[in-house]
């Protein structure tokens, strides 16, 4: 049998059901939409048999989105989802229920307001209904300027001015933490007085910290204090991911506190300083976590909740602004009077691209319009031989989706000489990143070219297994480019036996690794390093968990090294997947990852003034990469389970 007879028998089986299925009270109301189709039907210009299956099938998507949209439909499968989560995620009910519930509010109305819309599936999914336009946005492949830069610096003979910046990231202080509760309590957090006080002292949470828990308030007060009194930097970096990891049991205003705490705490500790705070938010600082609705400008509570906060660091005009989505930028202007008008500082809100972001399967074009607002600003500065810095969250080669991902690698490129660095947090672990350009020299054909070096922070928090640290980064004043690092942190056990904090250089990066500097060019020849020396391989991750106790591998592998490899040298998922040798759409080893990128790319918009054969055409240019994903894979349950522990596991 033809496949087109199939598929419209298929269709016609499915109204058929749904007909049958819909209470009696709504068959009038099926009537009239059936005499609705008869009579759009005289006018169209497709044929009868085409545009009937377009109509049914919207029909029998009405009826589904329907039910899926009900409140019997959402607690049957949020029950459903609960029961997954006990049994291959976590064994506690109260964290499960709380989980599946605040994510399940929003899944399932995004899902009847994207994929399964009338509109959507049957348009743009199916290809039943070429009345339904869908425009298709890609990203712009622009084409050495950094490593020109530091050949430059690296050949002057004379002491460079810098200016000193510290970037702490990811301090989730815990204000319910209890000294002398478990530390060892099997939860996602532990540590709090409703985990118990053991009569072991190996179990119980000291002054100074756990590492199976987030920091206690000592930790943070600890840190600004050596910041203030020994660092002395001229600016402050603070990327992001403030509240403790009580995803399943938090609120809007218990998220929305937690920043406003810190950053009470930072302006009491820096009063009277000439440092400089610039900050931005992560995904733990939304609510749920990871989630944010781009539809409407300003509807964020928390990120409204500590807005005001930021005014003495950001300005009432910047804040204004940043209420908006959640991104801003801003002129460099330091405490002590120093200004730098061709400088920007641009704070970016990485939850348009946060894989677990489930708004994203709706605002399925730029969320907050934030792409085309960057492109504006560094339009803006390449006029005025600009340069910018920016500081973020998540790392685009990681929980990013694809869509968003690659067209953020793309200005990168194109502002190849505006952007001297970025910096991130959100892993917890110290990374470093070398940005490789998109499209090959010239177009001939060679490999892309290193243009650009990120800095992912160690975290502040301890979760998980990990010592609290903090970076301190040298910045030549001419070009704004980094010319070293150091990272500072203090060992978690040894704290709490001496009873007192004390802050410990890790490193002098550029030294501790014979590093010449810290070029794109350098970084690629350090990965490459790392590919092919196991020693110095497991030297450096240990490293990047501040040499915590018990951390330090006793091997690692051509695979361990190969992830190493692929961490330090792609800025986009995508890229990650190919240089790892894996297929883009993951979908047996990373299940959750690969629907949620095939949900929300590529980017799409409603535009009626597009022709049927240019969505066409762009549909065929946006298939480029092929999965070894089968069909029959959506029938095995461990294909099920590994989507529930997927999503489950990144709360």
């Amino acid at each position: 049998m033809k496949r087109g007879i199939t598929t419209k028998l298929a269709t016609s089986t499915l109204v058929g059901l749904l007909l049958l299925a819909s209470p009696l009270a709504r068959g009038y109301e099926l009537l009239r939409t059936a005499a609705n189709i008869l009579d759009q039907a005289s006018t169209t210009t497709q044929s009868l048999g085409d545009f009937l299956q377009c109509q049914l099938c919207k029909l029998s998507a009405s009826e589904f989105d329907s039910w899926l949209a009900s409140r019997s439909t959402e607690d049957l499968l949020e029950g459903a989802a609960e029961k997954i989560c006990e049994r291959y995620v976590i064994e506690n009910q109260k964290v499960c229920n709380g989980a599946v519930k605040e994510m399940g509010d929003i899944i399932i109305p995004v899902l009847t307001q994207s994929v399964f819309s009338p509109a959507y599936f049957c348009g743009e999914f199916l290809g039943y209904c070429t009345d339904e336009k869908f425009y298709v946005f890609y990203a712009e492949d622009w084409v050495d300027q950094l490593n020109k830069i530091y050949a430059q610096i690296k050949a002057d003979p004379h002491p460079r001015k810098t200016l000193t910046a510290v970037q702490i990231s990811d301090p989730h202080v815990d204000y319910e933490y209890a000294v002398g509760a478990d530390s060892l309590c099997g939860n996602f957090i532990c540590c709090r007085a409703n985990d118990g006080f053991p009569s072991d002292p190996a179990r119980q949470a000291g002054p100074f910290g756990a590492y199976h828990c987030d920091i206690p308030p000592a930790t943070l007060q600890s840190m600004l204090q050596f910041v203030r009194d020994d660092v002395k930097p001229d600016m402050f970096f603070w990327t992001g991911d403030n509240s403790p990891h009580n995803v399943w049991s938090n609120n809007n205003a218990e998220v929305g506190n937690a920043t406003y705490n810190i950053t009470m705490e930072i302006q009491k500790v820096f009063n009277g300083t000439n440092i400089t705070v610039l900050p931005i938010q992560g995904n733990h600082d939304t609510w749920p976590v990871n989630v944010q609705d781009f539809d409407k400008p300003n509807a964020n509570i928390p990120i409204n909740a500590f807005a005001d906060a930021w005014i003495p660091w950001l300005g009432e005009e910047v804040i204004a602004s940043f209420r908006q989505y959640g991104y801003y930028s801003m002129p460099l202007k330091l405490k002590d009077g120093r200004t730098y008008p061709n400088t920007r500082i641009i704070g970016i809100n990485t939850q348009a691209c946060n894989n677990m972001n489930w708004w994203l399967i709706k605002n399925r074009y730029d969320p907050g319009n934030e792409i085309e607002w960057l492109q504006g600003e560094l339009d803006a500065l390449e006029k005025v031989n600009g340069t910018a810095i920016y500081m973020t969250h998540i790392p685009t080669n990681g929980d990013c989706v694809h869509g968003w991902g690659h067209r953020f690698r793309g200005l990168m490129e194109r502002y190849q000489h505006i952007v001297r660095f970025g910096l991130f947090g959100h892993t917890h672990n110290e990374q470093i990143t070398v940005v490789k350009s998109v499209s090959s020299v010239n177009g001939n054909g060679t490999a892309p070219q290193n243009i650009g070096v990120n800095y992912v922070a160690g975290s502040l928090t301890t979760d998980t297994e990990k010592n609290p640290a903090f970076s301190v980064i040298e910045i030549d004043e001419e070009f704004m480019v980094p010319i070293n690092f150091k990272t500072y942190y203090y060992e978690i056990p040894k704290a709490n036996r001496e009873g007192k904090i004390t802050w410990e250089l890790l490193h002098d990066f550029t030294r501790y690794y014979g590093m010449l500097d810290l070029s794109p060019d350098t970084i690629q020849t350090f990965a490459e390093r790392l590919r092919d020396d196991e020693a110095f391989a497991i030297l450096y991750k240990w490293n990047s968990v501040r040499q915590a106790q018990g951390q330090r591998r006793a091997t690692c592998d051509a695979d361990c090294r190969l992830a190493n490899f692929c961490d330090m040298t792609t800025t986009e998922y995508f890229q990650y997947q190919i240089c790892m040798g894996r297929p883009t759409y993951d979908f047996i080893n990373e299940p959750g990852n690969a629907i949620f990128n095939l949900l929300v790319n590529p980017w799409l918009e409603m535009n009626s003034t597009v022709s049927f054969a240019e969505k066409k055409k762009a549909r065929d240019e946006a298939v480029k990469v092929a999965s070894p994903f089968k069909v029959s894979d959506l029938w095995s349950p461990a294909f099920y389970s590994a989507i529930i522990k997927s999503f489950v596991g990144q709360f």
